[in-house]
């Protein structure tokens, strides 16, 4: 009998990828150009007023 060993691809995969936080900057980033649905473009706005209401000092990347 031969045992045939596979790696899990999602384990190899999971270092390879941006952060989950880098991810998401990167889409808001792109929905912000973008026509959006009514309940998406609700959403960007809340993350955009938060955005405006505590901006990134000239210190933060």
């Amino acid at each position: 009998m031969k045992l045939k060993h596979t790696r899990d691809y999602r384990a190899a995969r999971r270092p390879e990828y941006p952060s989950l936080e880098e991810q998401v900057g990167a889409i808001m980033k792109w929905m912000t150009t973008q026509p959006l649905p009514p309940d998406v473009k609700a959403v960007v706005d809340q993350v955009e007023a938060v955005k405006r209401k505590f901006p990134k000092s000239s210190t933060d990347r």
